[in-house]
């Protein structure tokens, strides 16, 4: 995977933070496997306190947005970890938003309320439990080093 940084709120996003998420990104490159992907990933990081974290699929390229607002480094790092499973998954097409609320997760589709991370159909589905627990895993072994 290509990466581009790309700051929207630099009020929000210190330049000691933005150095926690460059080196969780040179990590998760080499742990997670990123380095065999060809797809370029665009990450934004924005001030908006409404987001936490999200992973889109352009298809040329793909967009992961990390909020920040009020977050603990170690929250950060995670987020960034779960959205990079979610860049895995689509780049090894595991993963495929097929329409609004329809979404395809190795060979089956799914249909439900997946944009709204209050409802269980959120956190149920499988993509969200593997990247919860890939982001668990790649933080607490990010720290252990």
């Amino acid at each position: 995977m290509q990466f581009k940084l790309k700051v929207k709120a630099k009020t929000v996003w210190s330049r000691r933070m933005r150095g926690v998420i460059t080196d969780a990104l040179e990590y998760a490159n080499l742990h997670m496997g990123l380095y065999k992907h060809d797809v370029k990933v665009h990450i934004k990081l924005s001030g908006d306190p409404t987001i936490t974290g999200l992973c889109y699929d352009f298809g040329s390229h793909l967009l992961i947005v990390i909020g920040g607002h009020n977050m603990l480094d170690e929250e950060i790092v995670e987020t960034l970890f779960h959205e990079l499973t979610h860049a895995v998954q689509y780049a090894e097409g595991d993963l495929l938003d097929v329409e609004e609320q329809v979404v395809y997760w190795r060979g089956y589709n799914y249909e439900g309320d997946y944009d709204n991370t209050e409802s269980m159909d959120y956190w149920d589905a499988p993509w969200e439990v593997d990247a919860r627990y890939q982001a668990a895993k790649y933080t607490k072994t990010y720290y252990q080093i």
